[in-house]
C-alpha cells in the first residue's frame, strides 16, 4: 500500500512540474518597442548640450524639446517630424534636418553629426506648464511702442513711440494715452530710477550708452560710459545702480553711476548664454529678464540664477514694467502688432 502511495505522489509531482513549466512559458510577453512618450537626458551631448527632456508623438508627428542652460534659462521647442525605424526627420525649417536613433527597451539614443545623447523613458508624460509657467493676460491693448523696454513712473506706464516722436504715458486703468514727453533721443529702453526724491529718467538711444535726466525737468544729469553693445534693456536696482542688457554676446551689466562725476563703472558683467535679451526690471531683489518668447525671474546674489520661467503663447517679450501689483509686458503678437499686456504675475 505504501509503495502504491509513493508512486502516486511521484506521478502527481511530475504533472505539477509540467503544469508549472507550461504556465511560465505562457506568461512570456514579447517586448513592445515604441518611441512614443517622454524621455529624460542622462548622458552625452547633441546640439549645445542644453536639451533636458524630449516628448515624442509618432502618430501626430510631433517632437517637443525642453531646454535649460547653465544659469537655468529654460525654453520649449516643438517640431513637426516623421519617424521611421532609424531616423527622426524634421519637416519644420530648422538647423536640424534629421536625428538618427536607436531604441533598446527604455533607453533611447539620438545621434546628430557623430555625437550621441542617451535618454531614459519616463513613467509619466511631461507637463510643459511645470517647465515654463503660462501667464494669464488680464488686460490687452495695442500700443505704438514697437521694440522697446518700458517702465512705470508711479502712475503711468511709459515707453517711446516713433509715431509720436516722444515718450508716451499710458493710463494703466483705461490703457489710454495720457500725454507725450518730448525727447531728443530715439530710445530702445526707458527706465525710472528707484528714488524717493527727484528720480531720474534713463533713456538708451540706438547705441552703447544711456542718458540720465531728471524726470521732473528733463535736465540731463549724466551720460553713461560705453556698455560694450547696443542697449536693449534697463532696470534700476536702487539709486546709482542700474542693470543694462546689451546685444554684445548677450551680456548684461551691473552699472554704477557716479552722477555728474563721470565716468561711471561696470561692476559686473554676466554672459547669459542665450540670444534675444530685451527688457529688464528689478523688483523685490530679483532681476526680471524678457527674452524672446520667455520671461525669467532671476536671483542676482549670491550668484546669478534663474528662479522661474514664464511665457504667454503667441507673444514675444520686448519690455517689462511693474506697477506695484502686477507686471506689464510690451509684447509682439503673431499679428506683428505690439501689445501692452497686464499679466497675473505678481511679486
Amino acid at each position: 500500500m505504501k509503495t502504491i502511495q509513493f508512486i502516486l505522489l511521484i506521478l502527481v509531482a511530475g504533472i505539477c512540474i509540467r503544469c508549472s513549466n507550461d504556465d511560465n512559458s505562457n506568461t512570456i510577453v514579447p517586448e513592445t518597442k515604441t518611441i512614443d512618450g517622454s524621455w529624460e537626458h542622462t548622458s552625452g551631448i547633441i546640439l549645445d548640450g542644453s536639451i533636458k527632456f524630449i516628448s515624442i508623438d509618432k502618430e501626430k508627428g510631433i517632437l517637443i524639446m525642453l531646454f535649460e542652460n547653465e544659469f537655468g534659462f529654460r525654453g520649449i521647442k516643438q517640431y513637426n517630424v516623421t519617424i521611421d525605424e532609424n531616423n527622426i526627420n524634421f519637416l519644420t525649417p530648422t538647423e536640424i534636418s534629421e536625428f538618427g536613433y536607436t531604441l533598446d527597451k527604455n533607453e533611447l539614443k539620438i545621434t546628430l553629426r557623430n555625437n550621441t545623447a542617451t535618454f531614459k523613458r519616463l513613467d509619466t508624460d511631461l507637463n510643459l506648464d511645470n517647465w515654463v509657467k503660462t501667464l494669464t493676460i488680464l488686460q490687452n491693448a495695442v500700443v505704438p511702442f514697437k521694440d522697446i523696454d518700458i517702465a512705470f513712473d508711479g502712475s503711468s506706464i511709459i515707453g517711446y513711440s516713433e509715431e509720436d516722436r516722444g515718450i508716451i504715458k499710458i493710463n494703466p486703468e483705461t490703457l489710454a494715452i495720457e500725454s507725450v514727453i518730448a525727447t531728443t533721443l530715439t530710445p530702445k529702453a526707458v527706465e525710472i530710477e528707484k528714488s524717493d526724491t527727484n528720480p531720474l529718467l534713463f533713456q538708451a538711444d540706438t547705441g552703447n550708452i544711456f542718458r540720465a535726466s531728471f524726470y521732473s525737468t528733463g535736465e540731463t544729469f549724466y551720460t553713461s560710459i560705453d556698455n560694450g553693445g547696443f542697449i536693449t534693456g534697463l532696470a534700476s536696482e536702487k539709486p546709482g545702480y542700474i542693470w543694462v542688457a546689451t546685444n554684445n554676446n548677450d551680456y548684461i551689466n551691473r552699472y554704477k553711476s557716479n552722477g555728474s562725476l563721470n565716468p561711471g563703472e561696470i561692476l559686473q558683467q554676466i554672459d547669459l548664454g542665450f540670444y534675444s535679451i530685451n527688457g529688464l526690471d528689478f523688483q523685490g531683489g530679483y532681476l526680471y529678464v524678457a527674452g524672446g518668447q520667455y520671461l525669467y525671474k532671476c536671483q542676482v546674489i549670491p550668484e546669478f540664477e534663474v528662479i522661474e520661467a514664464y511665457r504667454i503663447p503667441g507673444y514675444a517679450m520686448k519690455g517689462i514694467a511693474f506697477d506695484g501689483t502686477n507686471f506689464w509686458l510690451n509684447a509682439q503678437g503673431e499679428d506683428n502688432a505690439f501689445h501692452l499686456l497686464k499679466s497675473d504675475l505678481t511679486l
